[in-house]
């Protein structure tokens, strides 16, 4: 062999061997309908790339909504995802699969597409969920996104609750007084409002919802695990705290501004009725 026909296979080999060392460019997984919904079934991440407006029609229940056209200058919501599963989809499938592009070009590494997108599993018969009561409903998840993303929360419980802990930078107007003090919300008519009370069972988080529904503000969520499930999760939040402080006590809100004599005396109730046996527990201990 001459010595510059073996420079050649010496340069093809070279070429071959780096070729074989670079890694192949990550990719993302179709997934079928049932497949997707076995997922959605143990607890993915779903993250839907339709329009606010589509969204807001019906969606899968726990879905997260960013627009595929803002996806990408809006990744630092879901930046702590880049190795955790998340299921993406959209009306039929097509900007689903441009936006799980987006994804694993940007590092996330665990990304599905789901097939059929929401029409196929909405006529499949999974469930959905929609806005047909002027608001919807989210879970902690979801509400620490939007937190993250700038988004207002209210808190509507009782004054001494959202002293003892609130989400953190979470306006307070206690229910009662909503109706009267919506002027100071005016400038959220447009924007998203986060709502909460103290549990997933209180009642004045949806009747704070429907109120802002019925005044014109469009884009209003109901944190359906209220403060309780935030403060376990481990999100943010501010207030003095105590053992005398107990979030998961709901107490009405007074029909106007102020607390008056049986108000206070049912509230204090309520609060002793959780916090004693904790005490006890805790002396027990």
């Amino acid at each position: 062999m001459s010595r510059f026909a073996g420079a050649q296979y010496a340069t093809i080999a070279a070429v071959v061997l780096a070729a074989l060392a670079v890694p192949a460019a990550a990719q993302y997984t179709d997934v079928d309908l049932d497949t997707a919904h076995t997922m959605w079934q143990n607890g993915v991440f779903m993250l839907d790339v339709r329009t606010a407006a589509e969204f807001q029609l019906g969606y899968i229940p726990g879905a997260y909504n960013i627009d595929v056209n803002e996806l990408a200058s809006r990744l630092g919501e879901i930046d702590d995802l880049l190795d955790v599963d998340i299921l993406v989809y959209c009306k039929a499938g097509g900007r689903s699969a441009t936006a799980s592009g987006i994804l694993v070009a940007n590092g996330y590494t665990k990304v599905y597409n789901m097939l059929g997108g929401f029409d196929a599993w909405s006529a499949a018969g999974y469930e959905t969920q929609d806005a047909s009561a002027g608001y919807d409903e989210i879970g902690v998840e979801t509400g620490y996104r939007m937190w993250q993303s700038g988004t207002l929360f209210l808190d509507v419980r009782a004054t001494f609750q959202y002293r003892c802990g609130h989400v953190t930078d979470a306006w307070h107007i206690p229910l009662g007084e909503l109706a009267g003090r919506l002027d100071e919300l005016a400038g959220y008519l447009d924007a998203d409002v986060v709502v909460y009370c103290s549990t997933g069972t209180c009642t004045q988080s949806p009747q704070a919802c429907a109120i802002l529904a019925t005044n014109g503000f469009t884009l209003v969520h109901d944190m359906v695990d209220g403060y309780e499930g935030w403060s376990e999760a481990g999100y943010p939040t501010e207030g003095t705290g105590g053992i005398f402080c107990c979030g998961s006590v709901s107490v009405p809100a007074p029909p106007s501004g102020g607390i008056d004599g049986g108000l206070l005396l049912m509230a204090c109730a309520a609060a002793a009725a959780v916090c004693v046996p904790r005490l006890k527990a805790r002396w027990a201990a």
